[in-house]
């Protein structure tokens, strides 16, 4: 399925040169995600969990499915805030809830197909830091992660790097985050300049409204955290089941 996307997308005009402006895009991970899988002899997943996850003590993360029926054990139920509902791109003719097959998740895997846990999510932001143990990232691998794009920025002050959006708060000291949102679910994982790190996850994607939970949580979070500084330096990870990375 996911070859099927690319031999779609390679068949489509770019919407402008190489290296002149910024859109955010999925695709390029989808891609990566065939890189992955050529370079290991393993499908992605496999891969990705035996690689990557496994050495950081993080064991729950999987694909995930788009039907409710192929839901995995302790998988939240997703919902849409308005009560939408879709025709079915898994089952011709049915009309189903948004979040359950108005559009296709396994299509997805590398760019966005994950099912994880916030303390999985936590676990994978502490590990980029290059003093961490265990260590996921060379620090010369994490100067090119934050590293400022070189064509103009719409925003200087932040821009996209190697998979998070980026803000230089003083010389060489970055806050880190992403946000996600598809239909049934929302997300924001922070890592911040002092090394504090969150995860937020919801089974809706915005409110009412139509504004997301990302945009709507991450200022209040900032502030709670700066008032509960010093926070206690306990370590939490087995206390959720985690086994010790190595």
């Amino acid at each position: 399925m996911p070859w099927d996307i690319i031999r779609h997308m390679l068949e489509q005009p770019l919407d402008f040169d190489p290296g002149s402006r910024y859109a955010y895009s999925n695709f390029g991970y989808c891609l990566l995600g065939r890189v992955i899988e050529k370079a290991t002899g393993m499908p992605y997943e496999e891969s990705t969990q035996k690689e990557i996850l496994a050495p950081l003590g993080i064991t729950s993360m999987r694909l995930g499915k788009t039907l409710r029926a192929n839901s995995l054990p302790q998988e939240a139920t997703y919902h849409d805030a308005k009560a939408r509902r879709s025709p079915s791109r898994m089952e011709k003719g049915l009309d189903v809830e948004e979040p359950y097959g108005a559009w296709c998740l396994e299509a997805m895997d590398a760019h966005g197909g994950w099912v994880a846990s916030a303390t999985d999510l936590l676990r994978w932001a502490m590990v980029l830091n290059p003093n961490s143990k265990p260590t996921l990232l060379k620090a010369e691998s994490m100067s090119k992660l934050v590293a400022k794009p070189s064509f103009p920025a719409t925003d200087n002050a932040i821009w996209y790097g190697w998979g998070w959006q980026v803000r230089e708060v003083k010389k060489g000291s970055y806050n880190l985050w992403h946000t996600g949102s598809l239909p049934g679910t929302g997300s924001i994982l922070v890592r911040r300049h002092d090394g504090l790190s969150w995860a937020i996850l919801t089974n809706t994607n915005a409110n009412l409204a139509g504004k997301s939970f990302a945009t709507m949580i991450d200022g209040p979070i900032h502030k709670a955290v700066d008032q509960a500084m010093p926070l206690a330096q306990n370590d939490l990870f087995q206390s959720f089941g985690y086994k010790t990375a190595h």
